[in-house]
C-alpha cells in the first residue's frame, strides 16, 4: 500500500526548530516511566489516608504522560512512525495508570459483569451463558471468545489474558485512528495531532480501559472503517478489502449493540453524503458496506428480539423521562458536581473540568467557523461529515443536565470524540500556527489541560480514580480483601450457581469470582432491597425469599456506617421525578438475619457473613464442602501451552528472515497482523467452545507443528550483534532506566494487592 503524501503542513519533513527538538520518544517514554513512580507512591499513601491534596500528584503523573507523548506526536519532523509509537506509549501508559489500582483483578462494577460472562463461556462451554446481572452480554460473546482464545493459546490464567485484550484492544484502536485519520486528512501530523485529541476523550481513560465489550468493539470499529477506505482508495483490491471490512462487521455485531448500530448509521450517512458530494465511487463503496452491515446488525438485532429491547428499552425511557422532567421542572438537574452522600465535588476540579469543556466549545467552533475552516469545508465538501458528527458534542453536554440521560451521552461520547478529534486537528493544523513556538508550548499545555479535565470528568468523584480504604457502594473501592475472600470461599466452598442475595458490589463478584447466581430484577426475579431494609422477617420478606428461591444472602456490617457512595445499596430506582431518597441501613436491619430461624450462618470473617436459607426453602442444608474444590479452567495456568508459546516467541525473536521482506507501510502492516491475530484468537475460542476439546489437545499440536514449520523452512537465521543497531550511550542509559522504573512500579503494586 502506498503512503499517503501529507499535503496538508507544506513544510513537513523540514528540520524542527531547537525548541521543539527537546520532545524525543526515548525522553517521553522516560518521562511516562516516572509519572507511574509518581502515580504508585501517591496510591502507596492513598491505603491510608484520603487527603485531597494528594490527588494533585495523580494528576501530575498524568501530566508526565501526556505532555511529551502529545509534543512528540505532534512535532513537524518526527516520523510516522514515531508519532504512532508515542501514541501507543501515551495510550497504554494511561492504561497501566488505572491497572496499578487494581492489579490482580479487574475490579470495577462492568468489568466483574463481563468475567462472569467469560467464566461461563470457558468452564461451561456454553455460547449463550447465564448472567443474571447483565443477560443481554450473552448474545454479545466476541470479548469473552476472544479472551477465550488468548487464554488457551498462550496459557496464560483468566486475569492476564483479560489484560492482554484490553491492551490490544487499545492498540488496535490507536493504530487503526492514526491511519483513518490520515487517510482523511493526508497528513501524519494531523493523525498524531487527532489521537493526542481522542485520548483526551472524558471516557478513554477509565470506562474504555475495562474489561468490557465497548473497548474492544471501538477497535473493531476503526478497523472496519479502514478497510472501508482502503476499498475506497485501491480498485484493484476492492473486493479484498470490502471482505475484510465485512469481516470486521461481523466480529463488531457480536460484540456491542450500541457500536455496531452506530457503525451502520455513520456507513449510511458516508454513503449518501458522498453520493451528494459527486464522490460516485466511493459512495457505491459505502453502500455495498451498509447493505452488508445492515443484513448482520438488523438480523442479529432481530434474533436476540425483546432481550435487547429489553435491556436499553427501559434505560430510554428512564432518559427521556428524566430530561422531561427537568425542562418542565418536575424533576432536577444532574448531580454531575455532587455524590450521593452530599459530598460536592472540590471546586478545583469542577474549575478544571469547567474549563476544559469551555475549551473544547471553541476548539469545535473555531474548527467549524473560522476562517481557515470555512475555505476547508469549500474545497472539500465531505468533511462536512465530520461538523456533523462533531455537533454530537453538544447534546452529550445537554444530556448531563439528567442524571439518567447523562448514561447515554456519556456512551456516547467515545464515538463522537473521533468525529470531533480528526475536525480539530483538520483545523489546527492547517491553521500553521505551531510553528511558532509560543504557540506550540501554549497548544501542549492546552492539550495537557483538556486531558486532565477529560480524566476529572470521565472518572467521576475522586474515589474512583485512585485506591484507598474500604467505602459503601463506591464501585472498585467497595472491592477489598475481606470481599475477595469471602468470594474465594464461594467459590471452592459452595454449589455452582447457587443463588445469591448481596448488595450491587459483592452480587458482582460473587458472580465473577464466586460463581454464585444472584437475584436481581434484570433477570426477571426480585429486587432484594426491601428483604434488607425490614426491621424483622415477616410475611412480605418471606414471599421476597420463596419467589426469588434466594439460597444464600450476604450480610456486610459495613453497609451502616455511611450513605450508598453509587446511590444505591441494591438495585437503582427511577430518578426522572426526582423525588428518590436515599435510605442508610441500619444494624437493627442487617442483626435480624442472625436472629431468623431460617437462617443458618455459614461463612463469617471480618465484617462479611454468608447465610443458608434452605431450611425456609424446605430443601437440605447446603453441604460446604471441607476441602476447596479444583479451580476451573479459567483459573489455570496450563504450563505446556505456555512454554510452548514462549518456546515459539522466543525463537522469532531471536531469528531474523534471511531475505528481509520489504514492506510499503510497516504500521498498516501492524494493524493488518493485529486483526489477523484478533480473528485467530477468536477462532480458537469458537472452536474449542463448540467442540469442548481439552486446551492442550488442540492448541499444543498447533503450536508444535508452527514451530516446526518454521524452524525447518529455512528462511531464517540467528541474530547477531552486527544485526543490532548500535544506540547512543545516552538512549541505552535511558532505556535501563526506563525498564527498572517500570519494573519497580509493577513490583510495587502487585505486592500492595497481594498483602
Amino acid at each position: 500500500m502506498a503512503v499517503p503524501v501529507p499535503i496538508l503542513d507544506s513544510q513537513q519533513g523540514a528540520q524542527a526548530p531547537r525548541w521543539q527538538r527537546i520532545a524525543t520518544l526515548p525522553g517521553a517514554a522516560l518521562l511516562c516511566a516516572v509519572g507511574l513512580v509518581i502515580q504508585e507512591n501517591t496510591y502507596q499513601i492513598l491505603h491510608f489516608s484520603s487527603d485531597a491534596t494528594v490527588q494533585v500528584l495523580f494528576l501530575l503523573g498524568l501530566i508526565f504522560a501526556f505532555v511529551p507523548c502529545t509534543a512528540v506526536m505532534v512535532r513537524r519532523d518526527v516520523s510516522r512512525n514515531a508519532r504512532v509509537v508515542a501514541g501507543l506509549l501515551l495510550g497504554e501508559t494511561l492504561f497501566i495508570s488505572k491497572w496499578l489500582v487494581h492489579p490482580l483483578l479487574p475490579a470495577s462494577y462492568d468489568e466483574l459483569l463481563h468475567l462472569t460472562s467469560l467464566w461461563h463461556l470457558v468452564d461451561g462451554r456454553h455460547f449463550v451463558t447465564p448472567n443474571s446481572l447483565l443477560p443481554v452480554s450473552r448474545f454479545y460473546p466476541g470479548l469473552e471468545l476472544f479472551t477465550a482464545g488468548v487464554h488457551w493459546v498462550t496459557g496464560l490464567p483468566g486475569v492476564p489474558s483479560e489484560f492482554i485484550v484490553v491492551m490490544a484492544a487499545r492498540a488496535l484502536l490507536i493504530v487503526g485512528l492514526f491511519l483513518v485519520v490520515e487517510r482523511i486528512s493526508h497528513s501524519d501530523r494531523v493523525a498524531g495531532l487527532a489521537v493526542a485529541l481522542y485520548m483526551t476523550n472524558p471516557q478513554f481513560y477509565s470506562f474504555d480501559a475495562q474489561f468490557a465489550y465497548e473497548t474492544l468493539a471501538l477497535a473493531i470499529a476503526m478497523i472496519a472503517l479502514y478497510y472501508a477506505l482502503l476499498a475506497v482508495d485501491r480498485s484493484d483490491s476492492r473486493l479484498q478489502f470490502v471482505l475484510a471490512a465485512g469481516g470486521a462487521l461481523v466480529l463488531l455485531a457480536l460484540t456491542h449493540h450500541v457500536v455496531s448500530w452506530a457503525v451502520l448509521v455513520a456507513f449510511v450517512s458516508a454513503a449518501v453524503w458522498l453520493g451528494v458530494v459527486g464522490k460516485r465511487s466511493a459512495s457505491r463503496v459505502f453502500i455495498v458496506l451498509a447493505c452488508i452491515d445492515g443484513v448482520l446488525v438488523g438480523g442479529w438485532t432481530a434474533f436476540v428480539g425483546v432481550r435487547i429491547t429489553g435491556y436499553i428499552g427501559p434505560l430510554a425511557r428512564e432518559a427521556v423521562d428524566s430530561v422531561l422532567a427537568v425542562l418542565f421542572r418536575r424533576g432536577q438537574t444532574g448531580t454531575l458536581f455532587l455524590q450521593a452522600t452530599g459530598v460536592r465535588t472540590p471546586e478545583w476540579e469542577v474549575g478544571l473540568i469547567a474549563v476544559s469543556l469551555l475549551v473544547w466549545v471553541g476548539l469545535i467552533s473555531a474548527a467549524t467557523l473560522s476562517r481557515t475552516s470555512r475555505r476547508l469545508l469549500h474545497e472539500n465538501r465531505a468533511i462536512w461529515l465530520l461538523v456533523i458528527g462533531s455537533a454530537g458534542y453538544g447534546l452529550v453536554l445537554v444530556s448531563r443536565v439528567a442524571a439518567s440521560a447523562a448514561t447515554f451521552g456519556v456512551r456516547a461520547t467515545s464515538l463522537i470524540f473521533f468525529f470531533v478529534a480528526t475536525l480539530v486537528a483538520v483545523w489546527w493544523i492547517r491553521s500553521g500556527r505551531l510553528e511558532r513556538p509560543g504557540y506550540f508550548a501554549i497548544s501542549v499545555t492546552v492539550l495537557a489541560a483538556i486531558a486532565i479535565g477529560g480524566v476529572l470528568l470521565g472518572t467521576g468523584p475522586d474515589y474512583q480514580r485512585v485506591p484507598g480504604p474500604y467505602l459503601v457502594e463506591a464501585n472498585q473501592r467497595s472491592i477489598d480483601n475481606y470481599s475477595i475472600a469471602a468470594a474465594d470461599w464461594a467459590q471452592t466452598h459452595l454449589p455452582p450457581e447457587t443463588r445469591i442475595a448481596a448488595d450491587r458490589e459483592d452480587s458482582a463478584l460473587m458472580a465473577a469470582v464466586g460463581h454464585l447466581s444472584p437475584v436481581t430484577t434484570r433477570d426477571g426475579l426480585v429486587n432484594v432491597g426491601p428483604l434488607y431494609f425490614a426491621n424483622e422477617i415477616g410475611p412480605t420478606q418471606k414471599g421476597q425469599i420463596l419467589r426469588g428461591q434466594i439460597r444464600t444472602l450476604l450480610v456486610d456490617d459495613r453497609w451502616t456506617t455511611s450513605l450508598p457512595n453509587d446511590g444505591y445499596y441494591f438495585e437503582p430506582t427511577n430518578h426522572a421525578t426526582g423525588t428518590h431518597t436515599i435510605q442508610k441501613l441500619t444494624t437493627e436491619e442487617l442483626n435480624k438475619f442472625s436472629k431468623w430461624s431460617g437462617a443458618r450462618r455459614i461463612y463469617h470473617s471480618g465484617p462479611i457473613s454468608i447465610y443458608d436459607l434452605s431450611n425456609f426453602l424446605g430443601l437440605a442444608p447446603i453441604k460446604v464442602s471441607v476441602s476447596s474444590a479444583p479451580a476451573g479452567d479459567l483459573g489455570k495456568t496450563d504450563w505446556p501451552i505456555l512454554g510452548g508459546s514462549l518456546a515459539l516467541a522466543s525463537y522469532i525473536l531471536a531469528t531474523k528472515r534471511r531475505r528481509a521482506r520489504t514492506r510499503t507501510d510497516d504500521i498498516a502492516f501492524a494493524l493488518h497482523a493485529g486483526f489477523a491475530s484478533f480473528v485467530a484468537f477468536t477462532t480458537v475460542g469458537v472452536v474449542l467452545v463448540a467442540t469442548k476439546w481439552t486446551a492442550s489437545y488442540f492448541v499444543g499440536p498447533m503450536l508444535a507443528t508452527l514451530l516446526l514449520v518454521v524452524i525447518s523452512s529455512g528462511g531464517r537465521r540467528l541474530r547477531s550483534i552486527s544485526d543490532l543497531q548500535g544506540p547512543s550511550k545516552s538512549l541505552v542509559v535511558i532505556g535501563l532506566f526506563t525498564v527498572l522504573l517500570m519494573i519497580e512500579v509493577i513490583l510495587i503494586a502487585i505486592a500492595t494487592a497481594v498483602t
